[in-house]
């Protein structure tokens, strides 16, 4: 028989010989990727739909949403992150992170909270101004992430249009096939792709992004535990409702 790449190896041997090879596989090259890059500029889409996809965290974990806007056959992703302050100390120090560096380019839309764990009300701050400037279609966020206090609310403020999206194949592997179409599509004329904004964190996450075959469909995951994936996870969600 002809070799199988990897990917299609591995997939393989998980579905058909129900065989789990135990191996992670690298997601999007990074050749793949900066393909897609285009620096674009915001305010172009002011005034337009997009979904969102949040990715929460209130202590360790890089806290991420991205806005998603759809015009002229692609999809143009937006992030923002954020993380304490004094966990950017640390993880600055102990895993060499470059969070200090990042604070500083505007490309990254990171935002440096005080103290060691995110303030929910001033992510919603950050939610609401952008909201002044798009228009909200619907928010698809992870319920196991402490996210519920501030879904409520945000409903009650805004009335704004919220779904519970899981972090597991079943629920995300649809928008993670989704995602790699729009990436390796960048090359094909005629078909939607996907753009993003050369954002250094953003890159960072997908470099992170391992993924498994499962009998529910692909899932993506961190290589590392000091690694963080959360923009892409938020991406993802936030692709899984447009």
């Amino acid at each position: 028989h002809d070799a199988l790449p990897i990917c299609k190896e591995n997939s393989y041997k998980t579905l058909r010989l129900n065989l789990w090879t135990g191996s992670s596989i690298v997601w999007i090259g990074a050749d793949k990727w900066a393909a897609c890059g285009e620096d674009f500029n915001e305010e172009e889409f002011h005034g337009e739909s997009v979904w969102v996809g949040i990715d929460p965290s209130y202590r360790g974990d890089l806290y991420s949403y991205v806005l998603l806007a759809k015009k002229d056959n692609k999809i143009y992703v937006m992030p923002r992150f954020f993380i304490p302050r004094k966990n950017a100390e640390i993880k600055s120090k102990r895993d060499h992170v470059q969070y200090f560096s990042w604070e500083k380019d505007p490309r990254c839309n990171l935002y440096l909270t005080e103290g060691d764990v995110i303030d929910p009300s001033f992510v919603r701050s950050k939610l609401e101004e952008d909201a002044r400037n798009f228009k909200f279609q619907e928010i698809g966020f992870d319920p196991n992430t402490g996210f519920e206090e501030s879904r409520q609310i945000l409903v009650e403020k805004h009335g704004w249009l919220f779904t519970e999206v899981p972090q597991r194949a079943k629920y995300l592997g649809g928008a993670a096939n989704y995602f790699e179409r729009l990436v390796l599509g960048s090359e094909t004329e005629g078909v939607t792709t996907l753009v993003h904004p050369n954002n250094p964190i953003l890159d960072w996450c997908l470099s992170n992004c391992v993924t498994k075959e499962t009998p529910d469909g692909i899932f993506v995951h961190k290589s590392q535990e000091t690694q963080r994936c959360d923009g892409i996870i938020a991406t993802l969600i936030g692709l899984s409702r447009l």
